[in-house]
């Protein structure tokens, strides 16, 4: 009886009385706001281009080369930009490869849609070492 008395002052008292419960003072991620928003049963930009985000796969393969390469061969429809570690590398056209010098270490290397890194990325890290030659292949989902 205790618990519908106080259900019945909170929700005599207003909604200001609500507000202050910890399940509707939670933050609501912008996401899920922009997918309840109407678009007639289509998914809105974003939701489309997280579907199709580009999958890498990396291979390695002993060559005796000095500083260690990475041949990116784009399979993935659309251009894209390839940093290593944040640090643009140059853009391998849709159908295209491109063979790139690094430093031995370990480095991100990503892949997006344009020059802004966090465009549709796709990412991995790996230790990149002397002797080796990396194959990095970029294929839709």
């Amino acid at each position: 009886m205790q618990a519908a008395s106080s259900l019945l002052v909170a929700c005599s008292a207003g909604p200001s009385a609500l507000t202050s419960h910890p399940v509707s003072s939670r933050a609501v991620p912008t996401s899920a706001v922009s997918s309840l928003a109407p678009t007639g049963g289509q998914p809105d930009a974003a939701a489309r281009a997280s579907a199709s985000r580009p999958t890498p796969t990396l291979e390695k393969s002993y060559t005796g080369q000095g500083a260690p390469t990475i041949e990116v061969r784009n399979a993935y429809p659309q251009a894209q930009h390839l940093f290593v570690d944040w640090r643009l590398l140059g853009t391998v056209a849709s159908g295209a490869s491109s063979t790139f010098e690094l430093e031995p270490g370990v480095h991100t290397v990503t892949s997006a849609d344009s020059a802004d890194p966090n465009h549709n990325p796709s990412s991995l890290t790996e230790m990149f070492e002397s002797g080796y030659a990396y194959g990095y292949r970029i294929v839709a989902k």
